[in-house]
């Protein structure tokens, strides 16, 4: 990834218009594991080993340094899971309102978290289907495989919930959660409902060129079709859906795992776009186009792409922990046909730092060297005091 922005950035920026936060996870992915942030260097005194390490950018959307902050989520959210089947539901933003999301990122981002927030805990805590307060982690996902604008909310949901007496409900029906017609009907119903009283007040931020009757014309028209809502099968515990959705914490839309190729001479790289187990298929795109379209996916600065809902949020520990006495669960299970959170590809070597204190070859103790931070070029030093 950050041979691509060094090979195409400085061009793209030039004749590119970009909002601060995408110009600074730009130069943080350009910058990030180079001389420009400075690092450290290990040397044996008889001159046998040298190694050198520059820092990380830290940036959400970097995929180099992605890995450990995924880790350290997923590690806390594996203590906090029920020992209890999930299920995964996802909610979709249908294509017609995806114009709403993009020129107001946070509004309508919100209003997803919110609405199927509402739409899953009425549907459960009514007793026609559950009758009891379910736990969600939630985490808004924004891209398609070929990163194209494909705006919809992931949610891990116990298979089960906490009574108003107290007490651990189960699902009704082993391997069932709810109706899936029933979570389309009410999260089309509210949603558009919602989005129209903001569009009527003013509270969301209109396309240039489109006024507040056509945003109208536009919502009835995505009303009349049938929104995509789906609950997928029973998992036996919920690691594996907290390790897909560990996934979108961080990292950028694009993994490095993806990249094939890149063409220096004719300025295009080429990434894989098929899943696994099916027919392999890939992507040529101008370095330029890529570019553009990993930083149309970076989340507004301070936005909280994952979030925690019901007996998963804070506010609730003490009755997450007396449903976890009634599982007699004092430990999860790793769910082992969960996918993995890491690949062997994005292993740094960093350990190798952390534990090798002398030369490998003539047992000397390594000598360690910082080095500092290297200034910005001028032409950035306008742009980044902006920004930071």
């Amino acid at each position: 990834m950050r041979d691509i922005f060094q090979a195409g950035f400085a061009a793209y920026r030039r004749t590119r218009g970009m909002l601060p936060f995408q110009l600074k996870a730009g130069l943080a992915i350009l910058r990030c594991r180079t001389a420009e942030l400075g690092g450290h260097a290990k040397r044996c005194p008889a001159g046998c080993v040298e190694k050198v390490w520059y820092n990380s950018c830290r940036h959400r959307a970097c995929p180099l340094c992605a890995w450990v902050k995924i880790d350290q989520w997923l590690e806390r959210i594996r203590g906090l899971l029920l020992p209890t089947d999930h299920y995964h539901v996802t909610f979709t933003l249908p294509g017609e309102l995806r114009i709403f999301w993009e020129f107001d990122r946070k509004a309508v981002g919100d209003l997803m978290f919110r609405i199927a927030r509402t739409t899953l805990f009425n549907t459960l805590e009514d007793p026609k289907h559950l009758g009891a307060k379910p736990g969600l982690l939630m985490s808004l996902h924004t891209w398609s495989r070929v990163l194209w604008a494909h705006v919809h909310v992931h949610c891990l949901v116990t298979g089960g919930g906490l009574t108003a007496d107290g007490r651990w409900q189960p699902c009704r029906r082993e391997g069932f959660l709810v109706p899936e017609e029933v979570l389309r009907f009410w999260f089309r119903k509210r949603f558009a409902k919602a989005l129209r009283r903001m569009i009527k007040a003013g509270k969301i931020e209109l396309p240039p060129d489109m006024c507040r009757f056509d945003a109208l014309c536009r919502l009835s028209e995505a009303e009349r079709k049938t929104w995509i809502v789906d609950v997928e099968e029973r998992y036996e515990h919920g690691q594996g859906i907290a390790t897909y959705l560990a996934r979108y914490v961080r990292g950028g839309p694009l993994k490095n795992s993806r990249l094939l190729r890149l063409d220096q001479k004719h300025q295009t790289a080429t990434l894989r776009v098929s899943r696994k187990g099916e027919p392999w298929r890939e992507m040529t795109l101008p370095v330029g186009e890529l570019i553009r379209r990993i930083l149309w996916h970076v989340p507004p600065t301070g936005y909280r792409v994952v979030r925690a809902c019901g007996l998963y949020h804070h506010h609730y520990r003490e009755q997450l922990e007396a449903c976890r006495k009634q599982l007699d669960g004092s430990e999860n299970q790793a769910d082992a046909a969960g996918p993995s959170a890491t690949e062997a590809e994005e292993t740094t070597g960093e350990d190798w730092v952390a534990v090798e204190e002398y030369c490998r070859i003539c047992g000397c103790l390594l000598e360690v060297e910082n080095i500092p931070r290297a200034p910005p070029p001028a032409e950035l030093a306008s742009e980044l005091r902006a920004i930071l």
